[in-house]
């Protein structure tokens, strides 16, 4: 009787285009509606399920003389994406989530971190370093300015000839290095200088005391609020060789650009201790940032997935954005694509022999062929008996 009345119910509803509505407690219901909107189940979606959330991707920016931009993993060290932007000499990279930014000896280029598509450019200027800030950047430019970007009007927040490194502390203030003076600056006045500071080229807050790279003498140099200034990292600490830029790696760990010898080093913030070599034989580095990649992850290896697939570590063979290694293999007579077969998939399975147009509308992520219980590669009237027998599991 049981699979009568299922049988009867679905050829009622192909006839007459209607939807079924399960009851709360998911038996067979006892009467049709009118298909709708609100008749239908939601789908639970194939990428939530196989794709996974979208995560916070920690990953490496490099910025390098002659290629460009790459992306290193924090962890191991491996270059995982070479983005094509066209760049010859890269400086200063940031990004906010998935909004990046790389400063150039002729552009200031922003661009997407996931595609790499350019989102604007301005050109005819040398932009040195970027800084994100809330709603946008700060960067300093080769012509002297420190000023917002996208801009606000007015004057720049200030000009000063020499202006190189930047880093935005905590209440937005601006700090930067000044190579023509051999200095830095906090809020475009000068600060505390000495201790045999020569070029320096970027500077971090951290607590109550800033760290100047100083690339003449090849330090790392330590100046607190009070004045007093030390070396942190000393010339050719584990090859350390021209430090140019400067980034944290974690609240409590820096990481050094050594820019002649090809290596990022890893130090403690507080201590000024080594801690490691992430990344080495890489040619003429100049900036870093750890950027925050936000995307799919679905098969851990905390890279983007869009990036697993642009590097071929991955593949797409429906060109759908998720990693073919991520698919869930299609269960026949799931429509909802909730992972099993059961009367909430009756509606959907209507939907797909009536109306197959609106069944994609309805379930994106689901396909219309998990109606072929019959395998004859066709969703037609023929695939009910079998449905049915799926339903009933005889």
């Amino acid at each position: 009787m049981k699979k009568l009345r299922i049988v009867q119910m679905l050829m009622v509803a192909a006839c007459l285009d209607l939807a079924l509505s399960p009851t709360a407690d998911g038996a067979a219901p006892s009467e049709l509606v009118l298909s709708g909107a609100n008749a239908l189940p939601t789908a639970s979606g194939r990428i939530s399920d196989s794709h996974g959330p979208a995560k916070s991707l920690p990953v490496l920016l490099v910025s390098h003389q002659f290629v460009g931009l790459r992306a290193f993993s924090l962890d191991s060290g491996d270059l995982v994406h070479t983005f094509d932007l066209g760049l010859i000499f890269a400086n200063g990279v940031d990004a906010n989530e998935n909004t990046a930014v790389v400063a150039a000896s002729n552009s200031f280029l922003q661009f997407n971190l996931l595609t790499g598509e350019a989102e604007a450019e301005h050109g005819n200027t040398t932009a040195n370093d970027v800084e994100r800030v809330p709603g946008g950047f700060i960067i300093s430019s080769g012509n002297g300015r420190i000023e917002q970007f996208p801009p606000s009007g007015g004057d720049p927040i200030c000009t000063i000839s020499g202006v190189g490194g930047l880093w935005v502390g905590d209440g937005s203030t601006i700090f930067a290095t000044v190579s023509s003076g051999d200095r830095f600056v906090q809020d475009c006045v000068d600060s505390t200088t000495g201790c045999g500071l020569d070029t320096p080229t970027d500077i971090l807050s951290v607590g109550n005391f800033r760290l100047v790279s100083s690339f003449r003498t090849d330090e790392v140099l330590k100046f607190d609020d009070d004045g007093t200034c030390a070396p942190c990292v000393a010339a050719g600490d584990h090859g350390l060789d021209g430090p140019l830029g400067l980034f944290m790696t974690a609240p409590d760990r820096f990481g050094v650009v050594s820019n002649l010898s090809g290596q990022i080093l890893e130090y403690d913030a507080i201590t000024c201790a080594f801690v490691r070599e992430i990344v080495s034989g890489i040619v003429r580095p100049r900036f870093a940032r750890v950027v925050q990649a936000n995307d799919f992850d679905c098969n851990g290896n905390g890279l983007p997935d869009t990036w697993d697939i642009a590097d071929n570590r991955s593949s797409d063979a429906n060109g759908d954005g998720i990693p073919d290694e991520c698919r869930k293999p299609p269960l026949i007579g799931d429509l909802n694509c909730d992972g099993t077969v059961s009367v909430s998939d009756i509606n959907p399975f209507v939907l797909a022999l009536t109306d197959p147009s609106a069944y994609a509308k309805q379930f994106p992520d689901c396909s219309a062929q998990n109606a072929d219980c019959s395998g004859d590669e066709d969703v037609s009237l023929a695939d009910i008996n079998c449905f049915v027998a799926l339903l009933t599991g005889e």
